[in-house]
């Protein structure tokens, strides 16, 4: 069962940075769905939050010093920066909701949030595909069917993430929030 876990483990990662990446992503996207799910304020949801955070600050600074794949700036250090601009927003949001009252700043906070997992999803996605089913892909390199599966994905599961957000915002809050 230890040579099956090291084995699986060592499929995702072979150097302890890209392991602490790893985990860190499992962590988030663990904990990323008890966030939703709980009643929003709540000292479960914040600490979940806390805990999401945290996990998404330190795996995207983890993928900025990541270079093994192409030797220098690549797409996923970029999509790292993009997380990065969901994610602090999103805490931002939450600490000016608190300090001021207004409930904008609620809506924006769910979602950025909500931006934030659906980007670590959609990352998970890629990667899973790409490391765990590499018989999918096309030897040749030619990604073509794989980025059509993406572009139809992205702009599906995005919709219903944004239809997901706009409808429980204002039903937590009681009131339509702008």
């Amino acid at each position: 069962m230890i040579n099956n876990l090291v084995s699986f483990l060592s499929s995702w990662a072979d150097d302890p940075l890209g392991m602490l990446h790893f985990l860190l992503a499992l962590l988030a996207l663990i904990v990323g769905p008890a966030i939703f799910l709980t009643r929003k304020g709540t000292q479960i949801h914040r600490f979940s939050g806390y805990i999401y955070t945290s996990s998404m600050v330190l795996l995207n600074v983890s993928a900025l010093f990541m270079y093994q794949l192409t030797g220098g700036f690549n797409l996923f250090h970029f999509f790292a920066i993009m997380s990065l601009a969901t994610i602090v927003p999103a805490f931002w949001s939450i600490r000016k909701g608190i300090v001021t009252g207004e409930k904008k700043y609620y809506y924006r906070h769910a979602h950025f949030m909500a931006w934030s997992y659906y980007g670590l999803m959609m990352a998970g996605i890629s990667e899973t595909i790409t490391r765990q089913f590499p018989q999918i892909l096309p030897a040749a390199g030619d990604w073509s069917a794989f980025l059509l599966f993406l572009a139809v994905l992205l702009p599906v599961s995005a919709y219903f993430t944004f239809s997901l957000v706009n409808s429980t915002v204002p039903r937590v809050y009681g009131e339509h929030v702008s």
